[in-house]
């Protein structure tokens, strides 16, 4: 079972007959592959690995090149084209393609239009990439799922970038910053209304609701003016009288007051100018 070419025809089948050209580096390459596109009136270009059996050893080696340099492979009435190209002195690449169907040069360059074509191609997905390997979210995992969910995240953030530029050609910093401060928002934004929700639910730990609040009334404070913030004396008097949840039940103690980190009513005498109540600030 070839994983490679049974993924690529997946993934192409529903562009069969469309004429569409597919590019691919060397883990999907194969002649199979090649042929079923062929016939389905699709084109590939694709790199080759040197461990193939079906071009000969001087491909493989690359002996006899010098930088620069390429030698041309054709099948029968040129309908799959092999290029070995000498990149630099101590590597040359082979790319095959059915696309292509003779042995033109770019004379500016002083590549092959294969070598180009692939470049030209292939350059978004090497740029994708470098892109997720300088800023990525992957952790230590010995979960293969979860290192699957972290490479949708990195993919996903690219693409929400390029879509949030191209909405916004004039609000955006150049650079890693620009990637940065879009995460970061992006981030907020996704986990914000999560933790306005959970905050809602009584069933929460002290110490998780400790962090959900101070979380929300910092988020809250680079957003709002200090004197929005705090609870105005109008709004204090409308709101229910309830027992102090510190003091003793026979007590009985009742205020308008809440705790602006719990909720919890709580009387002057237990709690701080900030209205924080003594259990929640331990």
């Amino acid at each position: 079972m070839n994983i490679g070419r049974n993924t690529a025809i997946a993934l192409s089948e529903p562009y069969f007959g469309s004429g569409r050209n597919l590019t691919v580096d060397n883990f999907f390459t194969d002649m199979a592959l090649s042929t079923h596109l062929l016939a389905n009136n699709m084109t590939l270009l694709e790199t080759v690995r040197k461990n193939k059996r079906f071009f000969t050893n001087k491909f493989q080696s690359g002996e006899g090149l010098k930088k620069g340099d390429a030698i041309f492979g054709f099948q029968k009435k040129h309908t799959i084209v092999l290029v070995a190209y000498k990149s630099n002195k101590k590597k040359h690449v082979v790319i095959m393609s059915t696309m292509h169907h003779d042995d033109s040069f770019d004379i500016e360059c002083r590549k092959p239009e294969m070598v180009m074509s692939y470049n030209a191609t292939k350059g978004g997905v090497d740029t994708m990439d470098q892109m997720c390997h300088a800023l990525t979210t992957k952790r230590k995992t010995n979960r293969w799922p979860m290192l699957l969910f972290y490479n949708l995240l990195d993919l996903a953030s690219i693409a929400s970038l390029v879509v949030w530029r191209k909405l916004n050609p004039n609000d955006k910093v150049s650079g890693e910053d620009d990637r940065v401060l879009f995460n970061l928002a992006t981030a907020k934004e996704l986990v914000l209304p999560q933790l306005e929700r959970r905050q809602a639910q009584r069933n929460l730990s002290r110490n998780l609701r400790y962090t959900i609040n101070t979380a929300l009334e910092d988020e809250r404070a680079q957003t709002q003016p200090a004197e929005e913030a705090s609870v105005s004396t109008d709004s204090t008097a409308t709101q229910k009288r309830s027992k102090c949840c510190i003091c003793p039940r026979q007590k009985d103690n009742k205020t308008t007051m809440r705790c602006s980190l719990c909720n919890s009513s709580v009387c002057s005498k237990h709690a701080k100018k900030q209205l924080i109540c003594l259990s929640c600030q331990q």
